[in-house]
């Protein structure tokens, strides 16, 4: 609308020198004030010049040729308003013959009714364009009554349009739906007499898939992908209230059978799918005397809320309420991604879901968050946690991110951010509590406090970021002797678009315990007890084809036993990790990908030891294909070689894995 009061002033001046360059009319300089609105006027055929091509400026024009002009004018808004008229009338049949009386159909409408409501706002600058108008009717009535001008017939047309808007919007249903159902296959296979391991810690090539391989059950025959493949399914419908203003209501309700057994709990189902959202269901969650090897089955049919949230907003304050969802930043607040193999917003966001709060504001270019709540009744109708909330490390019992962690059944945090002029600065601070005390070698453990600051630069192209956080544990009030410790990273990045670099240097305390997601070596997730560099380039080879790469040279901290306890990383233990991938694009709808990753730790200290240096590999491929706007098929195949794998030695399954994983994913969305 701003560009039609342009032309409508213009009109008026059109005598002024004014005119667009080598594209418009050569004749004028483009550092003219009115250069923007002779450009739209001739792109829009409201100014053609003289046959020559020229403007002429300078030339005093006749009074018929305003009139001319200004006729234009009109006729162009004139039109606009004709068509949105054109489209309310086609809605409204739509509503009196049912069209819209479907579920199916209401985000079609609620979508035409925001773009009608966008174009209703912006018409509100239709009364300038008018009063330009009208303003110089008064000089050429003659001439414009010739041509059919009539002021106050458009304002009339604008004012019912106005109505026919509001009597749309009256007939909004009231709650909005959508949605989406994800069908998953996996199925792996056994090589060389040998289980698979996946990613995730999970075995694959197995017809047993519950607790396999433990001390105290024996070792199920090796099988193949038919045999082995387990159906998983999740179906969500989420409900949202379409009110603009006031308290809006939204909730997300699932039915699944991904879900199974809780390993910390100890809460079983028959058969497990992915488990819960928060947790490896490996040996790095199980007991170091009794490992666990699961493998991937149909879990029971169960069904869950993911968010069930009564929201407010004014200004520049916000307010969730109910049963809630955040995170914080990767090394303070954030859930683990647990499925490597399935591609699903619910499971992979980052987000803790808790029944409480969350609450923001911003005064300047400040802003403050808190949040909080309730872990404990976050459940599934089965009786399975839907995303415990754990502590990162393993506070020396069996490894650094395994073996008993504090599960925390309440929570409070908050968050005080500002960014200006591309330097942005955050400080965190996170409580977790328990009932139920923690209990090993150091003492008890029922609270643990999580704090840091973060800090980004932009310079150019270049962006620094980094920050220092640090947890401390205590027993009620009282601190646990040694259990206060640290994790701080400093990175620098450089992107052009096509190739892009980063390069971080992070170190991580042993009993750093904070339930963030920082890293994975191996099958190890957040490790603890580790210092070193980690580099990565991405590079647009051509519009269809990237290449990227990401490595790793690590070490591990302190020298003494009581430093490396439960971690088996010392100063002498190296840590090489390198990944790399290929994804190309035979069409907008298809694509590929191929990639492959090892992880080497050499000299690990303590008993592991003994078993060899660890070696891990993963190299597979991937399709996906759109098959519609609203539906995505994917389809990838992966092996593993795996040798001393000091996580998942005992039980007689040794510590040597070789496998593969076929997996598959159908998503929709409504």
């Amino acid at each position: 609308m701003r560009r039609l009061r342009l032309l409508a002033a213009s009109v008026v001046l059109i005598s002024v020198t004014a005119a667009q360059a080598q594209d418009n009319f050569p004749d004028v300089p483009a550092n003219h004030w009115a250069y923007e609105a002779l450009n739209r006027m001739k792109k829009d055929g409201l100014l053609v010049g003289y046959p020559d091509g020229l403007f002429r400026g300078g030339r005093p024009a006749s009074r018929y040729e305003l009139a001319v002009a200004m006729h234009a004018v009109y006729t162009n808004l004139k039109n606009y308003t004709d068509g949105l008229d054109a489209t309310i009338q086609g809605m409204q049949q739509g509503l009196k013959g049912g069209a819209y009386a479907t579920q199916s159909d209401v985000a079609a409408l609620k979508d035409a009714l925001a773009a009608l409501q966008t174009d209703l706002a912006a018409m509100k600058n239709y009364g300038a364009d008018i009063a330009d108008l009208k303003r110089a009717s008064d000089t050429f009535e003659k001439e414009l009554t010739q041509l059919g001008v009539n002021v106050q017939a458009m304002k009339d047309d604008l004012k019912d349009l106005a109505g026919r808007v509001k009597t749309l919007e009256n007939k909004k249903p009231k709650i909005a739906v959508s949605g989406g159902v994800d069908f998953w296959f996996g199925g792996g296979e056994s090589l060389d007499q040998r289980y698979g391991l996946t990613r995730d810690g999970r075995i694959t090539g197995t017809k047993d898939k519950n607790a396999i391989g433990t001390v105290s059950a024996p070792v199920p025959n090796r099988a193949g992908i038919t045999n082995d493949y387990a159906m998983l399914h999740e179906a969500a419908v989420t409900l949202t209230s379409t009110n603009e203003s006031g308290v809006k209501l939204r909730g997300t309700f699932v039915a699944t059978n991904s879900f199974g057994q809780d390993p910390i709990t100890g809460v079983v189902s028959d058969r497990i799918g992915f488990g819960n959202q928060s947790d490896l269901f490996s040996p790095l969650n199980g007991n170091a005397g009794n490992p666990s090897l699961i493998g991937y089955a149909d879990g029971a049919s169960d069904l869950y809320i993911q968010e069930l949230v009564a929201s407010f907003g004014k200004g520049n304050f916000s307010l969730e309420a109910g049963r809630v969802r955040h995170k914080a930043t990767p090394w303070i607040f954030q859930r683990i991604d647990n499925t490597s193999y399935f591609n699903n917003d619910r499971w992979d966001d980052g987000q803790y879901t808790f029944d409480g709060l969350v609450t923001s504001t911003k005064i300047g270019p400040v802003k403050a968050e808190v949040y909080g709540g309730k872990t404990s009744g976050v459940k599934t109708v089965n009786g399975l946690f839907i995303n415990p909330l754990r502590s990162g490390a393993a506070l020396g019992i069996f490894g650094p991110d395994g073996g008993n962690r504090l599960e925390a059944e309440q929570t409070l945090g908050g968050t005080l951010s500002t960014s200006v002029k591309g330097v942005s600065l955050r400080a965190d601070y996170l409580v977790l509590d328990t009932l139920n005390d923690l209990v090993g070698s150091f003492g008890a453990v029922n609270h643990v406090d999580v704090y840091g600051g973060e800090a980004n630069f932009n310079i150019g192209r270049f962006k620094l970021e980094g920050g220092l956080r640090q947890t401390k544990a205590f027993d009620d009030n009282d601190d646990v002797s040694g259990l206060t410790d640290n994790a701080w990273d400093a990175k620098v990045s450089w992107g052009s678009g096509r190739f892009d670099l980063a390069a971080q240097y992070r170190e991580v305390g042993l009993n750093y315990m904070a339930p963030g997601d920082w890293g994975r070596l191996g099958v190890l997730r957040n490790p603890t007890n580790v210092r070193g560099f980690i580099g990565s380039a991405k590079v647009a080879l051509t519009p269809r084809y990237s290449l990227g790469f990401e490595g790793e040279l690590s070490h591990g901290l302190g020298n003494s036993a009581s430093d490396v306890a439960g971690s088996f990383f010392d100063r002498d233990t190296n840590i090489g990790r390198y990944a790399i991938r290929l994804d190309g694009k035979v069409s907008s709808d298809f694509g590929w990908y191929a990639n492959y990753e090892e992880t080497n730790i050499g000299n690990l200290a303590g008993a592991p030891g003994v078993l060899g240096d660890p070696r891990y590999r993963w190299y597979g491929l991937g399709l996906s294909h759109s098959l519609s706007g609203n539906a995505k098929f994917s389809l990838a195949y992966e092996q593993s070689a795996i040798k001393s794998d000091y996580q998942t030695s005992g039980g007689g399954v040794g510590n040597s894995f070789r496998g593969g994983f076929l997996t598959s994913q159908f998503t929709v969305k409504f």
